[in-house]
C-alpha cells in the first residue's frame, strides 16, 4: 500500500546559531583588524570565513522557506522529492526528535546524511512517522534516534 506525505526541509536552528556566531565573530575581527590597520593574511582569511558563514546562513534560511515536497512510502522503496531509494541502499533511518522531528536517510557507505534526504513531515507527522517506522521494520532497516550530522 502506498502512502504519500508532504515534507519540508528540517529546521536548522543549530546551524543558523553557529553561523550567526561565526559571522559576528568574523565581523568583530574585521573591524578590529581595520582599526589597527593590519591587513595581512589573517585579515583576508577572516573575510573569507565570514563570507562562507553568511552564505551558509542564507542557504539555510532559503531552504527553510522552500515549498513542501513529498515522500511516497511504497512497499519496497521510498520516493523522496522524486528520487526513488531502494531499501538495500539505506543503511539506517535517523530520527532527531528535538523540537520538530527531523528525519534523515543515511545511505550505505556514507557517514553523514545527505541534506537532500533530510526532512520533516508537514501534516499528520505522528501517523507518517509510524508508517515510516513500520516500513523500516518490514524492510529490516535500522532506526536510530538522536541528533545527527547533515552534509550539504
Amino acid at each position: 500500500m502506498s502512502h504519500i506525505y508532504r515534507i519540508k526541509n528540517p529546521l536548522a536552528f543549530k546551524t543558523m546559531t553557529a553561523t550567526m556566531f561565526f559571522s559576528f565573530t568574523s565581523y568583530r575581527d574585521i573591524v578590529r583588524f581595520t582599526r589597527v590597520n593590519e591587513k595581512g593574511l589573517m585579515y583576508y582569511l577572516v573575510i573569507v570565513i565570514g563570507i562562507v558563514c553568511l552564505s551558509v546562513l542564507f542557504i539555510t534560511i532559503f531552504r527553510m522557506f522552500m515549498r513542501p515536497a513529498s515522500i511516497e512510502i511504497l512497499p519496497h522503496s521510498l520516493i523522496i522529492k522524486g528520487i526513488q531509494i531502494e531499501p538495500q541502499s539505506i543503511q539506517r533511518i535517523k530520527i532527531d526528535p528535538e523540537f520538530k522531528t527531523s528525519i534523515g536517510i543515511q545511505l550505505v557507505g556514507k557517514r553523514l546524511v545527505p541534506i537532500k534526504y533530510c526532512f520533516r513531515f508537514v501534516d499528520k507527522d505522528e501517523v507518517a512517522l509510524q508508517n515510516l517506522r513500520a516500513w523500516a521494520d518490514d524492510n529490516h532497516i535500522e532506526i536510530k534516534e538522536g541528533s545527527f550530522m547533515r552534509w550539504m
